[in-house]
């Protein structure tokens, strides 16, 4: 018997290992070895794309452009970017409520208008005070107070100015 050629890998087989398949409506001669390639890679195809099921390769190239992509836009960032170093080193100092919060003004800017101020000067007055405490507070640094001495003193104050006028 003549033997035939497959249509994939184009190497003649006998009648044991190849056959005949139908491909775009025409009869065709595959070897059994390509035929079980195409017919892995289309349940494989089938398996992933409408089963829904990922392949560990998939997720591990996927994660590594992603992490390609990540660096680069970090590569790009600090070339835009560059970091400053500042020529002395900044002071740390503490002042954890050592000012006066939002709340805080606005206690004292009601307080005032309901004594009768009218907004503009109420405004004035909250900052008046704001400003009084802040010198206070510099006066009791340069005096050389501990922090904590600084913070009762500073409570003490606003206690003042909440309960007179």
């Amino acid at each position: 018997m003549k033997p035939k050629t497959c249509i994939e890998c184009h190497e003649e087989f006998t009648k044991k290992k190849i056959q005949r398949i139908k491909i775009n409506g025409k009869k065709q001669w595959m070897c059994v070895f390509c035929k079980r390639k195409r017919r892995d890679k289309k349940r494989d195809i089938l398996l992933h794309t409408v089963g829904g099921v990922r392949r560990k390769e998939d997720i591990i190239n996927e994660a590594k452009e992603k992490s390609k992509r990540i660096f680069s836009f970090q590569r790009v960032k600090r070339a835009i970017f560059p970091s400053i170093k500042s020529v002395r080193p900044k002071k740390r100092v503490s002042v954890l409520g050592m000012y006066l919060t939002r709340e805080e003004k606005q206690i004292l800017f009601k307080k005032y208008l309901s004594n009768g101020l009218n907004p503009e000067e109420a405004d004035k007055k909250v900052k008046e005070r704001v400003g009084f405490l802040l010198n206070l507070i510099q006066k009791l640094r340069a005096e050389k107070k501990s922090e904590g001495e600084i913070n009762k003193r500073f409570k003490e104050e606003f206690a003042k100015l909440c309960e007179k006028e």
